[in-house]
């Protein structure tokens, strides 16, 4: 037994739903949901089991004189699928006579209109970085820290479209340690070792596994797992000069640094709502400036040889940060300029950008 055909103002990726069901007896069941969207397409599944004493549903006024509420996680929905009226299909499993169930119930979003929110639906998205081989580094000009350039061969991942924001860091961690405050601004103010949290954090939250285990100097990383994790230095710099592409343009996606970024002669010393400058050729936004990267990799020299899918140094005493600051010259926000901190360190010019291995 079950119901259909719910609209939904709004639904994001990461939802939690509250739903009533009603019957006119006790029971204890296993309740499985649905989520569709408007052609049709199951975008998530779930399950609940339900425990009631005695449960009252009047029809067809739909009076509920008593309830049960359970919370439902819908996981692993991608932002492209949502549409503006959503259908939820629950069924009664087992557990209890079907004649005897009334399923009634709705889905409690607090998200607000599905066109004012377009803009944090998309944030949470991920572009398909396609695997490639490119040249890491800077050959002349630059820091001597971007030398020896050298051959690099990087796997297929998914990239963040954008910095991660203050609101989605609220939502996973409770808090928000930014400088700068805004939902839509990214987060900083964030060390190395809060970044990892929060990337364990959210992959639990959607129902992904979970990348890092350890603490302090010794967190290590399941590259196979499929949960967020940060870039490796050379899956940014991969992404930032466009992908397989291997563009030679000096910052991410242009010659001209004011068309793609956010930096010190522009920003007037803050931060910026993400997505607002333009994209590189991947569909990335803010590779330079905004706000510094935290990557994967202890900070040190380039190989002199060539290298597949690179970790960094297998210890270190500080970690990468790359793209550059609102803070930074134009210098400062070159697609091979590389900077570092300790795991600790935290500064309201440095935040973070997702990545996952595989969806």
């Amino acid at each position: 037994m079950g119901f259909s055909d719910w609209p939904l103002a709004d639904i994001t990726p990461k939802t939690t739903g509250t739903v009533l069901f009603g019957g006119k007896q006790t029971f204890s069941c296993k309740i499985d949901v649905s989520l569709l969207n408007e052609k049709n397409k199951t975008l998530s599944k779930s399950s609940i089991t339900l425990n009631s004493e005695r449960i009252e549903l009047t029809s067809p006024s739909v009076k509920i004189t008593n309830s049960v509420i359970g919370t439902v996680n819908f996981p692993n929905i991608k932002a492209e699928d949502l549409t503006p009226s959503l259908t939820i299909v629950i069924d009664a499993v087992n557990g209890i006579n079907a004649r005897n169930l009334n399923a009634s119930g709705y889905m409690k979003i607090e998200t607000g209109d599905l066109d004012k929110r377009k803009n944090e639906r998309e944030v949470a998205s991920l572009v398909r970085v396609e695997g490639g081989t490119f040249q890491m580094g800077t050959a002349s000009g630059g820091n001597n820290d971007e030398r020896p350039v050298y051959v690099v061969t990087i796997k297929t991942f998914y990239m963040g479209k954008y910095e991660v924001t203050q609101k989605e860091w609220k939502e996973v961690m409770g808090n928000n340690p930014s400088y700068f405050k805004g939902d839509n601004l990214p987060v900083e103010n964030v060390s190395w070792l809060d970044a990892i949290e929060y990337c364990n954090k959210r992959s639990q939250m959607e129902g992904f596994t979970p990348v890092y285990r350890g603490s302090g100097n010794n967190i290590t990383c399941d590259w196979n797992a499929n949960g967020y994790r940060l870039p490796t230095e050379a899956e940014w710099e991969f992404a930032a000069k466009g992908g397989k592409n291997n563009s030679t343009v000096e910052y991410s996606g242009s010659n001209n640094v004011g068309a793609v970024s956010w930096y010190s002669d522009n920003s007037g010393n803050k931060t910026h709502q993400v997505g607002t400058k333009e994209p590189n050729s991947l569909g990335l936004y803010d590779m330079s400036g905004n706000v510094f990267e935290w990557c994967w990799d202890w900070y040190g020299n380039y190989s002199s040889s060539a290298q597949i899918d690179p970790k960094g140094p297998v210890s270190g005493v500080s970690r990468v940060i790359r793209g550059g600051g609102w803070g930074n010259a134009a210098t400062g926000v070159r697609s091979a300029y590389r900077f570092d901190g300790t795991p600790s360190f935290r500064s309201g010019s440095v935040g973070l950008r997702l990545v996952r291995s595989s969806l």
